[in-house]
């Protein structure tokens, strides 16, 4: 599906969902971008090296789209939020899981400043709301026609199509 007239497009953006399971997208001028996910070796789960383990598969992620020859002008990457109405977010902030992410996030950013890419942090809520996993893969879904491997890629996904303009001007979608 290529973009309408009235839509912006974000060529050479890759968009990002961190995390212990990282989902990227890749845009160029269509609603199809080129995406994957990784995630860190499971034998370092709950050691320091976890969090360089992701920053160096997010380097390799950066470097075969060089390799590639595909440019990137600008990387877009969710940032770490506490819904403080939600039970699920208080508690993954007791058990310091958002401190992890901060700090992933922060390896993220300075492999893409190794690259010289400029980097836009976007909030949850200004993208989607208060929507849940589930209801962002409907939408992306409804939106593009494709399905996606995993959460996480769908949230890649939906934070580009939001910078394009179309995720949160859907309006309410069944089911969504």
């Amino acid at each position: 599906m290529t973009l309408e007239n009235d839509v912006k497009s974000i060529p050479g953006t890759l968009t990002i969902d961190p995390g212990d399971n990282t989902g990227w997208a890749y845009w160029d001028n269509s609603l199809n971008p080129v995406v994957g996910s990784f995630s860190y070796d499971k034998t370092l789960k709950g050691k320091p090296l976890q969090i360089q383990n992701l920053a160096a598969m997010f380097e390799i992620v950066l470097t075969e789209f060089y390799r590639k020859g595909l440019k990137i002008e600008q990387v877009v990457i969710e940032e770490v939020s506490i819904w403080e109405k939600s039970l699920t977010s208080m508690a993954s902030a007791k058990r310091g899981d958002l401190f992890k992410l901060a700090m992933v996030i922060g390896a993220y950013i300075d492999r893409c400043s190794a690259f010289y890419l400029p980097v836009k942090l976007v909030k949850p809520n200004d993208w989607k709301g208060q929507l849940p996993d589930d209801a962002v893969a409907r939408r992306v879904q409804q939106i593009t026609g494709n399905e996606y491997a995993n959460p996480h890629i769908y949230s890649a996904v939906g934070i580009g199509l939001n910078e394009i303009g179309i995720f949160k001007n859907m309006g309410v979608i069944r089911g969504a």
